[in-house]
């Protein structure tokens, strides 16, 4: 029995390091969310990106994740949130909404170092990303960057 718990534990450390290396794992002070040139370059290329609420699509993911899958995994969509966390990990720079059970993670890429650096938590906005799917209980999204402009 002892075996079978190791095992157990040793595969739920895997998922979790998978999980970080596949990943990348109240201010309204609009100075923070000034896009880089690589945010704005995304944005014109993107003009028509449906927006959605972060509790909706947490809600979708624990309603059935197969049909969140169909409808959300591998599109670029924008989601509206509050900060709950941002931070480093080995899979590179994160922004979370939600909370510690349930939560949508955002990936950015290096060249969003310095505006992610500038968010502060609670704050309120829309994050653009590619959605990647679920894993335990993370919505995740890769690619990401912070809206600025309109979104229809």
């Amino acid at each position: 029995m002892t075996t079978g718990k190791t095992v157990n534990t040793g595969l739920l450390i895997a998922t979790v390091i998978i999980t970080l290396t596949s990943c990348g794992g109240s201010s309204t002070d609009k100075s923070a969310t000034q896009p880089t040139d690589t945010s704005t370059q995304q944005q014109a290329a993107q003009p028509n990106i449906d927006l959605f609420d972060a509790k909706y699509i947490i809600n979708e993911y624990d309603k059935n994740e197969v049909a969140a899958n169909q409808l959300f995994k591998g599109k670029t969509i924008a989601i509206k949130g509050r900060v709950e966390e941002i931070g480093e990990t080995i899979g590179g720079i994160y922004v979370t909404f939600g909370d510690m059970f349930k939560n949508i993670q955002f990936m950015f890429p290096d060249s969003e170092k310095d505006t992610v650096a500038k968010l502060q938590k609670g704050q309120e906005l829309i994050i653009i990303g590619n959605v990647d799917g679920r894993m335990l209980t993370t919505v995740t999204l890769s690619g990401c960057y912070i809206h600025t402009g309109e979104v229809k």
